[in-house]
Formats: C-alpha cells, structure tokens, sequence
C-alpha cells in the first residue's frame, strides 16, 4: 500500500436500469415486467444497496418522447416506461438514511446535465 493513500477508502455506487442493465434482462423469468414504474421495486434495490454499504446508488434520465423505431425500442420495457429521476430521488429518499441518490437530468434541448442529490438525515 503507497504510505500517501493511507486511509482512503474505495467508494462504491450502483447503476440501477429499471429491469437490469444487459438489454435482454427483462425476458429472464425471474424478471419484473414492471420495474420501470414500481416504486416499490426501486425501494427494495435501493435499501438493497444501502444495506451492502454502497455510497451511493444513480439512475439514468432519458428523453421522454421516443423517435426513431418505436417497435424495436418497445422490445425493452425500459425505454418505454420509467420514472423521472427528480420525482424518484426524493421518494427514495423518504425509504434510505445513508446511501447517495444520484442522477442525470436532462433539459428540454436533449442535454444532459449531471446533477447529485443527497439525503438529509
């Protein structure tokens, strides 16, 4: 160990897609078809986190309005049904005493801004 980095310690944060994050994960069986807008489910992976010590857990804004191939973005529940990070954070917040909530937001123009929210408490 380098005698300058005594002490530090090794943050740990959690990327959370509604139904996974490899693209097919919705399709497993085990897999809830409506994670993206269970509030419920958000919570539970949430203190899930927080229990195994992770800093902090993120989740992705996306566009609202969908163009493109409707029919092969409906393929993945996840683009087509999720909450809004700023609606979701502070719900969560009301469930977690120690864990970070972080997100992205995006502006009206499709830029994405990244922005950090902590619990009080």
């Amino acid at each position: 160990m380098d005698k300058g980095r005594r002490g530090e310690t090794m943050k740990l944060g959690a990327f959370f897609h509604p139904t996974g994050n490899h693209v097919a994960a919705w399709l497993h069986p085990a897999a809830q078809i409506d994670a993206g807008t269970n509030f419920r489910h958000y919570a539970e992976i949430t203190q899930t986190a927080e229990r195994g010590k992770f800093d902090l857990m993120f989740v992705a804004d996306a566009v609202a309005t969908r163009d493109g191939k409707l029919e092969a973005l409906s393929r993945w529940p996840q683009y087509m049904a999720y909450f809004d990070p700023l609606t979701l954070l502070p719900a969560l917040a009301t469930v977690t005493t120690h864990i970070g909530l972080c997100a992205t937001a995006i502006c009206a123009s499709g830029c994405s801004q990244a922005a950090t929210w902590f619990p009080v408490g």
